[in-house]
């Protein structure tokens, strides 16, 4: 027997199966994963309390659950993804957001250099530790938005500049590479 599984279909969920207070969700590829109400957090941040009213899938890459509360939770299919146990696609996730950090990373020391900035007084103006620049550039830390917004104003570009947005070279950091 032959089989073909559709293009991207790790990324697509195609059934949820839900009780009080847990999902599991299908993915086209066969892959499932369980989540447990605890881990969803509501549209305002705070924890979804189960019991879980209903759940919908918005296409194939998002559910949105509803609590017994009324509270909603937004569910993207990587967040679902990372719960199964496919070793591949959690390799794979880990390796891009390797090279998304040396990516980043790279280019912070570049713009750095460029400015004849040490890491000390780089860091000085961005309000930073010279040791969380230095991580940084060395692809071992991922920065939040607000480090790279610190790290943007120190170096005197906008933060989609720092991302490598207009460059020529790489493409734009994605999410997807965090």
């Amino acid at each position: 027997m032959q089989t073909v599984i559709a293009l991207h279909a790790e990324r697509m969920m195609t059934r949820v199966s839900w009780e009080a207070d847990w999902l599991e969700v299908s993915f086209g590829d066969g892959q499932t994963a369980k989540i447990p109400a605890a881990t969803l957090r509501d549209e305002h941040g705070r924890p979804l309390r189960a019991p879980i009213r209903q759940v919908s899938l918005v296409g194939f890459h998002e559910m949105l659950i509803q609590a017994e509360d009324g509270a909603f939770a937004e569910v993207p299919w990587d967040f679902a993804r990372h719960l199964t146990e496919d070793r591949d696609f959690q390799e794979r996730e880990q390796r891009l957001a390797e090279e998304g950090r040396g990516l980043l990373g790279g280019r912070v020391r570049r713009l750095r250099k460029s400015r004849g900035l040490s890491q000390s007084e780089a860091a000085r103006r961005s309000g930073l530790g010279r040791v969380t620049l230095a991580r940084l550039e060395k692809g071992e830390q991922s920065p939040t938005l607000d480090t790279l917004e610190k790290i943007a104003r120190g170096l005197g570009v906008s933060v989609s500049r720092l991302l490598g947005a207009g460059l020529d070279g790489p493409p734009a950091l994605t999410a997807e590479a965090w």
